[in-house]
């Protein structure tokens, strides 16, 4: 498992609950927690009694890599031990429903790690000293076509097969595919079709990841299967394909609870699986094809007593294939997302309000969108958040500096004002056009133009007016122009006849 993955990908699974075959759930316990240097890297494994889902990431000052295990325990007698040379202090604290493992590093150093069923393996080093570095793709041509219904879309090039993240958004209307650490060679970046299912494609670059946004012509509830190749990357919409492929094996299916929302987690034993997930009445169906399925996973999960949309869970063998079938109480929204050898289905009941958030007296209502880079390019962040909202953006070369953020299902607008927050940078907005500029130049550019229409006003010729007041002082009337009147014009009244005038 490569190290882009563990950042970009297990995070956004985070909190994972591992449903037996009942509703009851059971925390993990880690039993052992193991430290060893070895040539070049140093090594820390962690042993659990059955597997559990984690988060990792890195701190600065001091140096700091993070593990966090949700819904699980410490056993009593689990205590790190061993030496390492790049790890200088393994730490671990129990918290609430969770355990977190901090190593303290002697300097900036790089990571990956493996999992194999309920053992973790972290291998700490060294830059220029770790694993081979995973092979980069680099996308060299698109084609789309329409065949018997379907639209095929495919990406040729180099390296097609390594990790990407592919999910919806948008109610379905919108697919974002991340190849991370890839590059394009295409001559240009915006592609238009005319096909059944797709209206275009756009080819953007951020920090060391290809991002392309397609725009689909339907909505939620058309099927789609993905599959990769070294040669070329396929997104099928609308319909399947029958593809021989070497056979896979499904590890887990996992009903991730949240509230009146839910996810179902799906792990495969290799990356990249061929998957077809279609919503219909009542249902939502993933077939992953050429699998196999242990008889503990063939079963039928009653999830009845969560809230949320989602009551029953089956699982199955049909034919070669595996079928997994959500049935459902509510109608549900579904975007999906897919990264490596784990497929996640997120489902929102249809009748919760849109992406709305409220900050202090703001409210957002932007579609949401999760976010999660260190050290991305402040333009290239604002360029993402331009493909999601449908507006055009213009920033000058004034806009600039890096940010690490991690937003998960914010509203766009949200995410954009925080990320203007964070960077002292301000907006103006015309249409569907936002300028991002520095909040000092915009505050100058504001105080230029109040400025001009004072002087405009001064050259204007003054108008002596009389205005009849009726019971009313002229103290108490003088009091309210006052301010009106101290920069151009005079004023009088007469207290006996109760009348004022103004020039």
């Amino acid at each position: 498992m490569k190290r882009k993955w563990l950042e970009y990908g297990l995070l956004l699974v985070g909190g994972l609950m591992w449903i037996g075959g009942s509703a009851s759930v059971q925390a993990a316990t880690v039993q052992l927690v193991a430290l060893k240097a070895a040539e070049g890297e140093d090594r820390l494994i962690v042993e659990l009694d059955k597997p559990a889902a984690y988060r990792l990431y890195e701190l600065e000052a001091p140096q700091r890599i993070i593990i966090q295990l949700d819904h699980a325990r410490l056993a009593k007698t689990a205590q790190p031990i061993g030496k390492g040379r790049i790890v200088q202090h393994v730490s671990l604290e129990e918290q609430q429903d969770a355990v977190r493992i901090g190593l303290s590093l002697d300097g900036k150093a790089e990571y990956s790690m493996d999992e194999q069923g309920a053992r973790l393996t972290v291998r700490v080093f060294h830059s220029g000293t770790g694993p081979e570095p995973t092979p980069r793709a680099v996308l060299k041509d698109i084609a789309v076509r329409d065949h018997e219904g379907v639209t095929e879309v495919f990406l040729r090039g180099d390296h097609m097969d390594v990790n990407s993240n592919a999910y919806f958004v948008n109610d379905g209307r919108t697919l974002i595919v991340d190849f991370w650490g890839a590059e394009s060679k295409l001559a240009k970046e915006h592609f238009s079709y005319s096909s059944r299912y797709l209206r275009g494609i756009t080819v953007g670059s951020a920090e060391n990841r290809l991002r392309l946004v397609l725009d689909l012509s339907a909505g939620q509830g058309i099927s789609h299967q993905i599959e990769s190749s070294p040669s070329q990357w396929v997104l099928r919409l609308g319909g399947t394909h029958q593809v021989v492929k070497a056979r896979q094996r499904v590890r887990s299916i996992d009903f991730v609870p949240a509230g009146q929302t839910a996810q179902i987690v799906i792990r495969t034993e290799q990356p990249n699986p061929v998957v077809n997930v279609s919503q219909k009445k009542g249902m939502v169906v993933v077939d992953l094809a050429q699998a196999a399925l242990s008889d503990a996973l063939e079963r039928t999960l009653d999830v009845s007593s969560f809230p949320g949309p989602v009551r029953q869970i089956d699982s199955y063998r049909k034919g070669d294939d595996v079928r997994i079938v959500a049935r459902l109480r509510d109608k549900v929204r579904l975007t999906s997302f897919q990264s490596g050898n784990v497929l996640t289905l997120n489902l929102v009941p249809v009748d919760m309000g849109k992406g709305q958030a409220t900050a202090g007296s703001l409210k957002y209502h932007g579609e949401k969108v999760s976010f999660d880079f260190k050290d991305i390019d402040i333009r290239n962040a604002l360029k993402l958040i331009a493909e999601m909202s449908d507006m055009n953006i213009i920033m000058g070369e004034d806009v600039q500096g890096k940010l690490t953020m991690r937003l998960i299902d914010v509203p766009w607008d949200q995410a954009l004002d925080l990320i203007l927050a964070a960077k002292g940078l301000g907006k103006e907005q015309q249409g569907n056009v936002l300028r991002i500029a520095p909040l000092a130049v915009l505050e100058q550019e504001r105080a230029a133009r109040i400025k001009a229409r004072t002087s405009v006003q001064e050259l204007e010729p003054l108008v002596t007016e009389f205005i009849h007041l009726g019971y009313a002082s002229v103290s108490d009337i003088k009091a309210l122009i006052e301010s009106a009147a101290q920069k151009q014009g005079q004023q009088g009244g007469n207290e006996q006849a109760g009348q004022q005038g103004a020039s």
